[in-house]
Formats: C-alpha cells, structure tokens, sequence
C-alpha cells in the first residue's frame, strides 16, 4: 500500500554530537565509525519492497538527515512507506523516514528521521575536494540488506561512462542491497553514492560528489558540505553559508534510473550495414569528439559490437528488489567482494527477523 506523500519536517539547529573529530581534521577512520553512519533502508511500493543502504550526513534538534540513491524510489514515485534501521548494537531500528527529495537522473536522494539516540555522521567532502584514479577508498552497505560491512577498495576510473552525471568508478563489483551506500576517503569524508554494479569489469558505479552537492544545493543544505571558514575570515566578518531552517516539500527530478553507459551500435547479421561510431577519451569528457562513419561494417566488426553490447547491458543495478508475496527467508552471510581487499563487519548481530524475502 502507498502512504500520504510526506509533508515538510523542521531542520533547525544542531543539538546531536558533531561528527569525529578525526574525520573533521583529516586522520584516519576506523570501519566501525563508518558503519556506524551508515543505514538500512526498505521502500514500499505497489509490488512489494526496495532495500537499500544509505549514510548520516547531518544531525540537528533530533533530526537525522541520511544520503541515499534514487533509484530505490522509483517503483514507489517517492510516495511508499520508508523504514530506517540504523547499524550498531541495539541500535533503533524500522524507523520512519520521510523523502527529503529524489532524483531519477544523478540517481540521488535524500530521506529525514528522528532517531531518538545519538548518531555518528560523515561529513560530505567540500567542493574542490580532487578524486583521483587509484586513491584508496572505502565502500560500506548492506549486502543482500543483511547487517552493514565495510569494504575498503580504490577508484578504477573516472567518468568512464558518458555523462552529466559525473560518475566513479570503484574496483569490486557491489552486490544487491548496497545501493545507496556510501562511498568514503579513508579519512571519512563522502565523495559518493552506489548506483549500480558492473560485473564484466568487476566494478561498482558510484555518483560523484558533484552529484550529492547539486542535491544539498537544490533544497537549500549548501552549509552541509561548504567549509568553515578560519577564524581570520570570521573576524573579518565573512557570514557563514545560511543553513535553511525547514526542509522543502518532497521534490522529484524527472528522469529514469538508468544505468550511465556509453550508447553502441545494434548488432546485425548481414554485412554492409552502416556504422556510426562517436570516439572520446574515457576520463576526459571535455576533450574534442571524433565521429567515424563505416558505411560497410564487417561481420567481424559488428559481431564486436554486439559482444560488447551485451557485456555492458549486464550491469545492473544494486539495490534488492523484493516482491509482496514471497514468504521471509534468513539472508545468507555477505561475501567479500572480488578483488577489493579484506571485508571488514560490525560487531552488530543480525536482526532478529529477516528482511529478506
């Protein structure tokens, strides 16, 4: 069944702990802080259930404000019921969320609880912050929506797919359940979100910080990822960014939840078919484009591009759909990921019922 749309929640100022103080000044995090930011979703809608991952990324008079995908809202247009478990021992769970807002293209959302404990946020990564191929990074999500793991792995590529939006690329392919999760620097900070799992590369898809940005700039949260200013610069009299005093009215961006990937051409079965092949360079997208036309493409061409076409069609997304109508069954237990280095767990136990159906 759908819920009555959500209705505007009050943001007003800060009364839970600031994030670590490790995460604010650049030293390193442990796996279990970043657990402990970190979510599990479930999304109803007409045909059963979304489950998801999601993180904290602000806290303020006993509201907790957790960056998520779009995706998972989907099915449901942003009106099913959403239920929050947070991570931890005896941590509140099936919590009710209400949709802050959602976007079908940058494939970003974000959803407001009232926890009623003390939670641990990540701070989100200010504009500026430079992510590099190689830079070791860490994952976090709920595999197959069983308890949060933490998964530390490096940045494959850069906007290897065509874009806006930007997108990261991430060595270990995610499994169903992590979508939404977090993308974090070692050090804490949030430079993404899990869209979408690229199995014939072995890689996860991430949306990039320009995207989470974008989503805090269109209801009004610039302040949560702009830096503070140095006390110099206060006393000369620079204001802080304005935080908003009250969330907006639940907003939708219009757009499918479709993977980012380059288009190919349909593959044929007779020679002399016609090709049209448009060349860029993977990591830069503001480099000039070449156009090559084949007007006689060879069977042993076209037989290539087909091969290609369906290795990329493979990729698919990561959240886990549920149907209305499959009895409860115990989730296995999540696997490390391919080639992403030692999985790290919390110490949570998992739920006594499973979410799993």
């Amino acid at each position: 069944s759908r819920s009555a749309a959500p209705t505007r929640e009050r943001l007003t100022p800060v009364s839970m702990p600031a994030p670590r103080a490790a995460a604010a000044s650049g030293g390193p995090v442990s796996p279990d802080d970043l657990i402990h930011s970190s979510v599990r979703l479930k999304v109803e809608d007409p045909t059963g259930s979304s489950y998801g991952s999601g993180t904290l990324i602000d806290t303020r008079h006993g509201d907790a404000l957790i960056l998520t995908c779009g995706h998972i809202f989907r099915d449901s247009q942003g009106k099913g019921t959403i239920l929050v478990d947070l991570c931890g021992a005896a941590a509140p769970q099936k919590l009710p969320g209400r949709l802050v807002s959602f976007d079908l293209e940058n494939d970003i959302a974000l959803v407001s609880i009232r926890p009623g404990v003390p939670v641990r946020v990540a701070p989100v990564a200010p504009q500026g912050h430079v992510v590099a191929r190689g830079v070791k990074v860490i994952t976090v999500g709920c595999n197959h929506g069983g308890p949060a793991t933490a998964i530390p792995s490096h940045i494959a590529s850069i906007n290897k797919f065509v874009g806006p939006p930007e997108n990261l690329q991430v060595a270990g392919a995610p499994v169903e359940g992590r979508s939404g999760g977090g993308l974090f620097t070692t050090d804490g900070l949030v430079i993404g979100v899990c869209n979408a799992a690229d199995p014939a590369d072995n890689e996860g898809l991430y949306a990039a910080l320009s995207s989470i940005h974008q989503q805090l700039d269109q209801v009004g949260l610039t302040a949560i990822y702009a830096p503070r200013p140095a006390p110099s610069s206060l006393a000369s009299g620079n204001p802080m960014p304005a935080m908003a005093s009250s969330m907006p009215e639940p907003v939708m961006v219009a757009g499918g939840a479709s993977l980012p990937g380059p288009t190919g051409a349909e593959s044929a079965a007779n020679d002399g078919a016609e090709v049209i092949c448009v060349v860029r360079p993977l990591n830069n997208p503001q480099a000039a484009t070449e156009i090559i036309r084949i007007d006689r493409a060879s069977p042993a061409f076209l037989q290539q591009l087909a091969t290609d076409r369906q290795a990329q069609a493979a990729r698919h997304l990561t959240s886990l759909d549920v149907p209305s109508k499959r009895a409860p069954s115990l989730a296995p237990a999540p696997q490390a990921l391919p080639n992403a280095g030692v999985r790290w767990s919390s110490s949570e136990q998992p739920p006594t019922k499973s979410v799993l159906r």
